[in-house]
Formats: structure tokens, C-alpha cells, sequence
């Protein structure tokens, strides 16, 4: 499997829900939904990203990516976490060397190959998605919180906007748009354990799945997230696994780049990198 194909699947993993939420459909009629009463909107604030207690997250992670056909692949590295203000992800596939790094702050995506000692910068305004891409959803995906899409801090009415679904021994809160459904469906702990962002009518979702929780600051923090793609033009089952989590710890965001290294086009660093692995 090609290198490039791998760092590919990272970027899905982190946006293929704003992705899908993008896209065309309608709603789903066949379950049964009500708007929230008082005690849902406790539990949809308790899992908000407003009411999220950690402020930075340092964590050394495990990717693990496996295609719908072909071979799978893994890889350590790290992710970092400002709230609401950056990303920081850094991709060691060679014993602990930092081949690739990547920065998403609240306008642009930043990329650098150390092997190639290029960099390509991607502006989120060019995007026909932007309206609901900001930094705290893509935070949110990676945290296991329940977000409103567009809107990093909901009012009490906008959080009123969700609904609650059943459908046989499935519950959860559901945001609905014409061109999208979100599900966040609930676990039989009463945990927040599965993201679903569909389309109903073109048979297209992005699953997921949170697991291993462990109690931190007295919030369920899961450290296992596998995202899946189905009814896509490539679909994918991508796995982070989070080692050793730390939260709320001095963490280090410096984002350097070289001088000597050479602003390419997003398209020509993944050229690049094609030949490796």
C-alpha cells in the first residue's frame, strides 16, 4: 500500500463527516423522534464541545487503516489539541522518524514533508462545505463530543433543535437538515458511542464508533475511534488509537517550517510521496 494513500485516509478520518454532511438527501422517516424535553438537553450539554473540560489534549496515538480491498497499514505518531484553536498531527512511520506533519488551525490546513522538505498550505474558505467546517467540529469528531454543525457555542434554542430518535434497542439525539442527518447514538451506559452522518436516499454514511472509555476529569474519555465509510466512491475502516492521553498538561504547539523548504501545491506533495512504502 502506498504511503500516500495512508496519509490520504488521516484526512478523511478528520473530515469525512463534514464531508458527508455536505452532500444531498433527505429525512429518514421510519424511526420514531420527538423533540428533547428538559432532561435530554442535560445530557446533550454535559457531551457539547462548550462544556468539554480539557483545554489541551497530548497524546501518542496508533493509525491503523484498512481498505474495503487491498492491504492494510499502521503507523505511530502524535496528536495535540489547542481548544478551539489548532490541530497538530505528526506521522512517524519509520521507527519514530516524523516523516509528515500536519496543522489544521481555524482557516487553513497546513501540511509539510520533512522527507521532501516541501509544504503545501489549503485555505477552508475554498471549500463548498465551509459554512459547517471550523475547528472545534473537526475537535469535536476526535473527542467524542456532540456538536452542532456551524456553531461552536449553541444556545439553549439551538440545542432545542434536536431531536430524540428510537429505533428498536437504538437511542441517541438527532440533528436533521434537508441535505443531511446526524445521529449521536448513545450506548446501553448511556455514552455518547457512535457517530452516523448520512443521506438516506444515496445510501451513503460515515460511522463513528467510539470505545474504551476510561473516566477522565469525571468525563468518559474513549480512547479507541474507528471511522468507516460505506456508499462511497472509496470506502475506508480507519482506526486511532489513542496510547497515552494527557490533558490540560504544557503541550507544545510550535509549528516550524525551514526556509530552505519549498511551498508546493497540496496535490504535488502527495506526487511526491507516492514512492515510499
Amino acid at each position: 500500500m502506498k504511503f500516500q494513500n495512508t496519509i490520504k485516509v488521516l484526512f478523511v478520518a478528520i473530515f469525512g463527516v463534514v464531508l458527508t454532511i455536505g452532500l444531498t438527501g433527505c429525512r429518514s422517516t421510519k424511526e420514531i423522534t420527538h423533540k428533547v424535553v428538559s432532561g435530554d438537553v442535560r445530557k446533550l450539554e454535559s457531551l457539547l464541545h462548550q462544556t468539554y473540560p480539557f483545554k489541551t489534549l497530548d497524546s501518542k496515538v496508533e493509525f491503523k487503516f484498512n481498505p474495503k480491498q487491498g492491504v492494510g497499514a499502521s503507523m505511530r505518531g502524535t496528536i495535540r489539541m489547542n481548544k478551539d484553536s489548532c490541530i497538530l498531527i505528526s506521522i512517524q512511520p519509520f521507527a519514530g522518524f516524523e516523516a509528515m506533519k500536519c496543522l489544521i488551525v481555524r482557516d487553513s490546513i497546513v501540511l509539510v514533508s520533512r522527507l521532501h522538505k516541501i509544504y503545501s498550505v489549503e485555505k477552508l474558505s475554498q471549500y463548498a462545505f465551509k459554512e459547517y467546517v471550523n475547528i472545534s467540529a473537526l475537535q469535536d469528531v476526535l473527542t467524542n463530543r456532540i456538536f452542532v454543525p456551524g456553531d461552536q457555542n449553541p444556545n439553549e434554542r439551538k440545542i432545542a433543535r434536536f431531536d430524540r430518535f428510537h429505533k428498536n434497542d437504538t437511542e441517541g439525539f438527532r440533528w436533521a437538515e434537508n441535505s443531511y442527518i446526524l445521529d449521536f447514538i448513545l450506548n446501553k451506559d448511556n455514552q455518547y458511542a457512535t457517530l452516523k452522518a448520512y443521506r438516506p436516499e444515496w445510501d451513503q454514511q460515515v460511522l463513528v464508533n467510539y470505545s474504551l472509555f476510561s473516566a477522565e476529569n469525571d468525563v468518559d474519555f474513549p480512547h479507541s475511534l474507528v471511522l468507516t465509510t460505506e456508499g462511497l466512491k472509496e470506502n475506508y475502516n480507519f482506526q486511532i488509537q489513542y496510547l497515552k492521553p494527557q490533558f490540560n498538561t504544557p503541550t507544545d504547539f510550535r509549528f516550524e517550517i525551514p526556509s530552505s523548504y519549498k511551498k508546493v501545491t497540496t496535490k504535488e506533495l502527495f506526487k511526491r510521496l507516492q514512492d515510499l512504502i
